[in-house]
């Protein structure tokens, strides 16, 4: 159990140096590429945040258990739009929404509302939902068309520099995260906590850990583009491009992650909602927060 305890410690200490390293020279890379900090976030940090599930996603089909790498997914999904944005909203006070990123938000909720529901009423992945799902990916990505690069020609040593941090800081995040993980459930193995329950709790809020570090440093800096960017941009990444690699890999039905689509649907529809105020508040942050404790109690009962 200590070995567990110290390697949960150094995996959460990890996570916050790696983060911060990573958010330092995200900034340098966005001055350079002459782009918004969201856009950068929701492109390009989110897939590479999102690299513990595409990672799992992979092992549970080797391992012929896609199943689990759906709920990781799915719940995953749900975690990015409860808790860390709950907890980044707060640690924040109030986010103020500029215009271009309150329509990419809107995109975004509208992306994975049209995603879960689609799941939700097939209840299925196959590779028709597949096609579907990477078609749902693409058109999100045409959000960002109107996006552009001003990089002078003499930075192109200095950009390959920026990029190079940025790529170990998220390495960094990724490697950390599974060390939390990989402790996190063989302590809760030892207390006899139920392999579902770990699943759907402890698996699915530890591959959003390198979201979360990603975001609570970003608004420790008053970055709060690219923590949103990244946010939003996460969640569409999971339950469009990730899922649709899970399911040209596997067929299944997805009973077991049916009520969490549903309550996707309904947080998904929430915060679009609330985004119209063209601000985020602590209530704002608490409700969402709220909602992921009711999730983890439902997990739970």
């Amino acid at each position: 159990m200590l070995e567990y305890l110290l390697l949960l410690t150094t995996g959460f200490l990890g996570l916050w140096y790696s983060a911060e390293k990573t958010v330092d020279s995200s900034e340098a890379l966005i001055q350079r590429l002459g782009i918004s900090g969201f856009t950068f976030a929701a492109v390009f940090v989110s897939v590479s945040t999102g690299l513990p599930e595409i990672f799992t996603a992979f092992v549970s089909t080797m391992q012929k258990v896609p199943e689990l790498s759906a709920g990781d997914i799915i719940g995953s999904s749900l975690v990015n739009m409860t808790l860390v944005l709950g907890i980044t909203i707060l640690t924040a006070g109030k986010m103020s929404l500029e215009e271009k990123e309150q329509r990419l938000i809107k995109a975004s909720c509208i992306t994975v509302f049209t995603a879960a529901g689609i799941l939700y009423i097939t209840g299925a992945l196959s590779i028709h939902i597949t096609l579907v799902l990477l078609g749902l990916y693409a058109a999100f990505l045409s959000r960002f068309r109107d996006s552009y690069f001003q990089m002078d020609e003499h930075e192109g040593e200095n950009l390959r520099l920026g990029a190079l941090k940025t790529g170990l800081g998220l390495i960094g995040l990724i490697v950390f995260a599974r060390v939390t993980v990989f402790s996190a459930v063989s302590i809760g193995e030892l207390l006899n906590i139920p392999v579902e329950v770990l699943g759907a709790t402890v698996v699915a809020v530890g591959t959003g850990l390198p979201e979360l570090a990603f975001e609570i440093t970003s608004v420790k800096k008053g970055d709060y583009d690219l923590a949103l960017g990244d946010i939003f941009g996460s969640t569409v990444v999971n339950i469009t491009l990730v899922t649709g690699l899970l399911g040209a890999m596997n067929t299944m039905v997805l009973n077991h992650v049916i009520p969490v689509l549903a309550m996707i649907l309904a947080v998904s529809a929430g915060v679009f909602l609330l985004s119209r105020k063209k601000s985020f508040s602590r209530i704002d942050g608490a409700i969402l927060l709220g909602l992921f404790i009711l999730y983890i109690l439902f997990q739970l009962f």
